[in-house]
């Protein structure tokens, strides 16, 4: 039986706007690597990014499938 792994990804994340009215921005930090920041000038950007991050967090179709040593020519 294989044992799966967690993968996670946790973030820090400020919004803020320059002024009243102005479009909401936003920056991440990965809480592993403090050191990083990700800027966005829209919350399109930013449910994008994640989007994509979120994708490759997600295991493979064939992660769970037995390998039985055949292949098809």
């Amino acid at each position: 039986m294989k044992m799966r792994r967690t993968v996670d990804q946790s973030y820090l994340l400020r919004l803020w706007a320059d002024q009243a009215g102005d479009p909401l921005r936003a920056t991440l930090v990965p809480v592993a690597q403090p050191g990083v920041r990700h800027h966005f000038v829209s919350l399109d950007e930013l449910l994008a990014f994640l989007a994509t991050a979120a994708h490759g967090l997600l295991p493979s179709e064939d992660a769970d499938r037995p390998d039985t040593g055949t292949s098809t020519p």
